[in-house]
């Protein structure tokens, strides 16, 4: 991507999170902060990166939201997988399912995202066995979706 729609993009989340500060909405503002830091993370900047998803994270806890906890510990798998971070890349998403497994909705394309990140992760760390059971849950879950959809996430780490 480059660096001046990069620029812009982070000049935009900054504003959107000055925006979200002036609110009660911690749910909006957590997922502002999270992509903030998914976005250092691609630019390398992973101190800023660290600290934004911490932010993100705390808010989103704040907003007892569930489906926003599981997508800020997601979008924080990813900033530690840019990081290269394969074990602390697991933790998070580890976090994100145990935040979908109390909502009423299977959320079938959040659980295809963090199981196929997962198997990702362990690929990374050569342990076959999980790569394995992690790409089948991922699988039986994308299967729930539409075929363009399915394509889209399986060729996430492509």
């Amino acid at each position: 991507m480059a660096q001046s729609k990069l620029d812009k993009a982070e000049e935009l989340f900054n504003q959107s999170i000055k925006n979200f500060d002036n609110t009660n909405d911690l749910g909006e503002l957590a997922m502002t902060q999270v992509k903030l830091a998914a976005l250092h993370a691609k630019q390398e900047k992973f101190d800023e990166a660290s600290s934004q998803v911490y932010e993100g994270i705390q808010n989103a806890n704040k907003s007892n939201n569930k489906f926003y906890i599981s997508t800020a510990y997601k979008e924080a798998g990813r900033v530690y997988f840019l990081a290269k971070k394969y074990q602390a890349m697991i933790d998070c998403l580890y976090a994100a399912l145990g935040a979908l497994q109390l909502e009423v909705d299977s959320h079938a394309k959040q659980h295809a995202e963090l199981y196929l990140s997962l198997a990702h992760a362990y690929e990374k760390l050569n342990n076959s066995e999980l790569f394995k059971s992690t790409q089948a849950k991922a699988e039986k879950y994308l299967k729930e979706l539409d075929d363009e959809s399915a394509e889209r996430i399986r060729n996430y780490f492509k």
